[in-house]
């Protein structure tokens, strides 16, 4: 949940400005859901896939058998 407010003095000099400023927000919103709805998620962080022993220090990785 998020606020947007605006000085009274900036609305009545340019009355558009309410109206962009709340769609500028939905379509961020609707940007947000289709990027957590992609099922690839891909982020662009890393140029190649890393292997678990590659991430993770030595120290950290253990085997657990059940």
């Amino acid at each position: 949940m998020h606020i947007i407010a605006m000085r009274k003095a900036v609305l009545e000099a340019y009355p558009w400005v309410a109206r962009n400023l709340y769609n500028a927000f939905l379509e961020s919103k609707r940007r947000s859901v289709d990027r957590i709805l992609d099922p690839t998620f891909e982020q662009g962080i890393a140029h190649r896939l890393m292997t678990p022993e590659e991430f993770f220090p030595s120290g950290i990785m253990t085997k657990v058998v059940t």
